[in-house]
């Protein structure tokens, strides 16, 4: 009998670690302008801005996800005065919600990639 070589339950979480990719390249491309005029009273969002915004596609997707983050985190954020409290309010729901489920996504993904070579060393892969 032949036993299952769980190395192979990495392929499907690589395969989704390159789609949470080219899912951040698309909304960065297609979004990052108007994710930044929403939160341009934000000093994070401005911040970021200044320091990306010569970075090509890269920077970009840099700016996006940090709206993400700020945005998964806007009660901490904006008690901090990373956000503000209008620009969060005034933000669209289905742009927030496509924002925070990518990262939620990115982070599940990565975090069981990590997972399954943790579980893999462990058991002597």
């Amino acid at each position: 009998m032949t036993g299952f070589d769980a190395r192979w339950l990495g392929i499907p979480l690589v395969v989704a670690i390159f789609v949470v990719i080219f899912l951040w390249i698309f909304v960065s491309v297609r979004y990052v302008s108007r994710i930044e005029l929403l939160l341009s009273r934000s000093s994070m969002v401005s911040g970021n801005k200044k320091i990306f915004v010569s970075a090509g596609l890269l920077g970009k997707v840099m700016r996006t996800g940090s709206a993400s983050v700020l945005l998964s985190m806007k009660t901490l954020c904006v008690r901090k005065g990373l956000l503000h409290h209008e620009d969060v309010n005034n933000f669209p729901v289905p742009l927030r919600h496509m924002l925070v489920g990518l990262w939620f996504a990115h982070v599940l993904v990565f975090s069981s990639l990590i997972g399954l070579w943790v579980w893999l060393k462990f058991a002597g892969y």
